[in-house]
């Protein structure tokens, strides 16, 4: 018996260990990645006629395995500013594994600082398997030790991907309930996003994902969102189906469905063609 307790204590020493270190090299990790993936802010312009638009999303609006000027946001103002010189600044503050929370909880804060006239938002694929932050009127989170938990360990963090990826909506994207606290979720973030838009004097686009099965759920949300908010919708997924089909365009998109230096190409074509 007091072999086996003692064969128990190493084992969970052991595990004890190995999960700190896991913890101290994804806190590492997360450092890194902030000091070197957020876009850093475009200097304003004093003169008239000077239109800023702020881009919020996730890891397809970052622009995952491309350079910064190959995703959409930049292409949008290289396309604009060729006929109009200087005329548009655009911050891209889209960023890896983002959800609808996070873009909620730091909106207002963002906007007072980069004072844009037009926002685009694309958002929603994280919010199925990341974790939530505690956005202004919504509790939630909790409070105590396990918030705390759920807020800072990455380990936790990433235990929770894995768990929605094996139980979650990712098991089978197609069946995406509407029901599924992660939509209700997601459809109330993005009411509340479009409100501080509009309280900061600020014009919200829409922007569809162009493709995949989780994908398609959230631009159900979103088209629904574009639809009781009056907003415009730039669809992304039907220019992408005129090119593609219903199937994986390698041209357009990466193995996993981020899109590819012409996806992004694509993107910010509709883009431009919406905003003119």
């Amino acid at each position: 018996m007091k072999r086996a307790l003692q064969l128990l204590a190493r084992v969970a020493g052991a595990t004890l260990l190995t999960l700190l270190l896991l913890e101290a090299v994804l806190q590492l990790g997360a450092v890194v990645v902030r000091m070197t993936g957020r876009e850093t802010p475009v200097p304003l312009e004093a003169g008239a006629g000077v239109t800023r638009l702020l881009a919020l999303g996730d890891s397809n609006t970052y622009g995952l395995y491309l350079e910064r000027e190959q995703a959409y946001p930049a292409l949008l103002a290289a396309r604009w500013n060729r006929d109009l010189p200087g005329s548009l600044q655009v911050v891209n503050l889209g960023y890896p594994g983002n959800n609808s929370s996070v873009i909620l909880r730091d909106l207002a804060a963002n906007l007072r600082e980069h004072r844009p006239q037009i926002v685009t938002i694309m958002v929603g694929v994280n919010d199925f398997w990341t974790i939530p932050v505690e956005t202004a009127g919504d509790s939630s989170a909790g409070a105590g030790l396990g918030a705390a938990l759920r807020s800072r360990s990455r380990v936790y963090k990433l235990g929770y991907m894995l768990w929605r990826s094996v139980a979650g909506p990712l098991k089978d994207t197609t069946v995406v309930r509407t029901e599924d606290p992660s939509a209700r979720r997601l459809d109330r973030n993005l009411d509340r996003i479009a409100e501080i838009v509009e309280q900061h004097e600020a014009r919200l686009l829409v922007l569809t994902y162009p493709y995949g099965e989780l994908q398609n759920h959230c631009n159900r949300r979103l088209r629904g969102f574009a639809e009781r908010a009056g907003l415009a919708l730039v669809d992304t997924t039907d220019a992408y189906a005129s090119r593609c089909g219903s199937t994986h365009c390698e041209e357009l998109l990466f193995f996993d469905n981020h899109p590819s230096a012409a996806g992004h190409e694509m993107i910010a074509r509709l883009l431009d063609q919406a905003l003119r």
